[in-house]
Parts: C-alpha cells; sequence; structure tokens
C-alpha cells in the first residue's frame, strides 16, 4: 500500500466532507432566512433584497454540494482501484450523503415553491375590447 495515495485519498475524503457540511448548513441557513423573512412583515422592497440574498445562499449551497459529491465520487474510485481502507471509503461515503442532501433539498424546496406559488389576480380584467377602442 501506498502511504502518499492513501494520504491523498483521506485529503480528498475530508474536503469532501467539509463540502457537504457546508452545503447543508447553507441550505438550513437560507430555508431559515426565509421563514424569517415570511414572519417578520417587511415591506415589498425590503423583503424582496433578502430572497435575493436567500437564493445566493441556496446557490451556493447547490455548488458546493455538486462539488463535495464530485470531489467525493474521485476519492471513491481511487480508493476502490488501490483497495478498500474502511476509515477513508466511511468518510467518502458519509461525504457523499451530506453533499448530496445539499442540493436534493433544493430542488424539493423550489419544485413545492413553484406548485404552491399562486400567482396574485390583476384587479382589473383584461380583455381584448378593453385594448382596443
Amino acid at each position: 500500500m501506498n502511504t502518499e495515495s492513501d494520504k491523498k485519498n483521506e485529503l480528498l475524503a475530508g474536503i469532501s466532507l467539509i463540502l457537504g457540511i457546508l452545503s447543508l448548513g447553507l441550505f438550513i441557513l437560507a430555508s431559515l432566512s426565509l421563514i424569517w423573512i415570511r414572519l417578520a412583515h417587511f415591506g415589498e422592497y425590503q423583503a424582496i433584497s433578502y430572497v435575493y440574498w436567500a437564493l445566493l445562499i441556496l446557490l451556493g449551497s447547490l455548488i458546493l454540494g455538486i462539488a463535495g459529491c464530485m470531489i467525493a465520487l474521485v476519492a471513491l474510485i481511487r480508493i476502490r482501484k488501490e483497495g478498500i481502507h474502511s476509515k477513508t471509503l466511511r468518510t467518502v461515503i458519509v461525504s457523499l450523503v451530506l453533499g448530496g442532501l445539499g442540493p436534493a433539498f433544493i430542488l424539493i424546496y423550489l419544485t413545492f415553491s413553484l406548485l404552491l406559488y399562486n400567482p396574485p389576480s390583476l384587479p382589473i380584467q383584461i380583455t381584448p375590447s378593453s385594448i382596443i377602442p
């Protein structure tokens, strides 16, 4: 067994684990922020700016989660090629799960948001006869 290769695999597993934890943490932060925005009764423009920040945090969570999964997959392929190491393999599997949870929750959240979104109705009915004199 090559110890330098083992160290590289452990480093990749550790990096992917950190990215997965950050991804899940950013998703939780953005979710709590959106709940706070909903309950705080801000003005229209102030609420919109906070929602944009929450969406930016969700985008960061998505990017970190995908990057963590990709690095974990590279580490998993390298570990399988060189032989199974139980400690590093467990770390890679946990980081794959954590890295995948953030993007999965974001997709579920956005799907429910789009399905449950009811746009406000227009107070004036627009018909062809009201547009053309």
